[in-house]
């Protein structure tokens, strides 16, 4: 009995740490792809066409 109380508490916790994990890799993920689309705009010359003043 002691030990399913012991397991419980330890899938919990993995859960937890799971979760938390998961949304820290899907924040810098979409962190990255955020990234990615403000450098290609930069690059591309449609930008400094409808963002003149952009640097």
């Amino acid at each position: 009995m002691e030990d399913e109380v012991r397991d419980r508490r330890l899938v919990r916790l993995l859960e937890q740490i799971l979760h938390q994990d998961i949304a820290k890799f899907s924040e810098s993920i979409i962190r990255m792809l955020d990234l990615k689309a403000t450098s290609q705009d930069k690059q591309s010359p449609e930008s400094c066409q409808t963002h003149p003043k952009k640097k």
